[in-house]
């Protein structure tokens, strides 16, 4: 539905000047430039979707989450998750905890100096935020000062009956899932992957390409989401969608072990923002509100208007 050719990175999107300061098999870890005399001490560490790419919080100037945090005073860390090759197709939920979140935690107390953190997290990348701090919970660790969850379902009822995340149990979801972007030669599969997928899509980004096209004789310019099987890992994209969309284990305390650590959201006792949007047709709000009982604090909760992509 996109015109890849219409989007540029760093000429009509992610224009916030920043610098990479930190990679390893799973990311690149982007340090955003201070444009304020002094900063807060503590920095900021934002988690993307990894079926997404960084800039969804750094699009124009006028809409761009990032250059707003870094105006504000903060110090802006942002995780980049690589596009997933064949040799890393094996990388699984806890490799994304270790080598992406706690990765990207530890290299921002360093380069800063800070002992703690604020942390925010969007969409899956907010549920891989929460678990990776309930693991450093675990540990004793609390340098995560806040967490901040954008359109973040951690209590998964409500979202998972879609037919296309059952879908995923089959094993020609998880190879289509792991071929790092490359055409699989089961064209039927790829096909079918994409025809259960389709109904998460909005009907909002739909018909902003169909009138698109329809009313300008031109290709859509309307942003879209990344191919989930370029970015994520038919072994972590299967494994997450089992245990949490199809069996809503992360709800109960213990259920799961991430990075060799039992996960219990009720340990999370750190301040807590946490916003929904009204119409966001894949991580319905009333989940993401149910989920605030799994935590062991009090969070805020906003509700806003618009879908998915509002909190970008």
């Amino acid at each position: 539905m996109t015109d890849e050719r219409a989007f540029s990175v760093g000429k009509n999107l992610a224009l916030t000047a920043g610098d990479v300061v930190y990679r390893n098999t799973l990311i690149e870890l982007i340090q955003y430039r201070a444009s304020t005399p002094t900063v807060h001490r503590r920095p900021l560490v934002i988690v993307p979707p990894c079926i997404n790419k960084y800039y969804i919080l750094d699009l124009q100037p006028e809409n761009s989450f990032v250059r707003w945090a870094v105006a504000q005073g903060h110090t802006v860390f942002i995780v980049s998750w690589r596009n997933i090759a064949a040799e890393q197709g094996s990388a699984t939920w806890d490799d994304y905890i270790d080598d992406g979140v706690l990765a990207a935690l530890r290299v921002a107390r360093e380069i800063s100096g800070s002992a703690s953190v604020n942390t925010l997290g969007y969409c899956v990348g907010g549920t891989l935020l929460a678990s990776a701090l309930a693991v450093l919970a675990a540990r004793g660790d609390r340098s995560a000062a806040t967490m901040t969850l954008f359109a973040t379902a951690a209590r998964f009822r409500g979202v998972r009956r879609h037919r296309g995340v059952r879908f995923a149990r089959r094993p020609c979801a998880a190879r289509t899932a792991a071929d790092g972007g490359r055409p699989h030669p089961r064209q039927r599969d790829r096909r079918r992957l994409r025809r259960h997928c389709a109904p998460t899509i909005s009907s909002g980004t739909t018909w902003c390409a169909t009138t698109s096209r329809a009313r300008h004789r031109r290709r859509s310019t309307c942003s879209t989401g990344t191919a989930t099987r370029r970015t994520s890992p038919g072994r972590c994209t299967s494994t997450t969608l089992r245990n949490m969309y199809l069996d809503n284990l992360l709800r109960e305390p213990g259920a799961l072990t991430m990075a060799g650590e039992r996960v219990d959201l009720s340990t999370l006792t750190l301040p807590t923002y946490l916003l929904a949007t009204r119409d966001d047709h894949i991580v319905p709000w009333r989940s993401a509100y149910r989920g605030t009982a799994l935590l062991g604090t009090r969070p805020a909760f906003v509700l806003a208007g618009s879908g998915h992509i509002s909190p970008a």
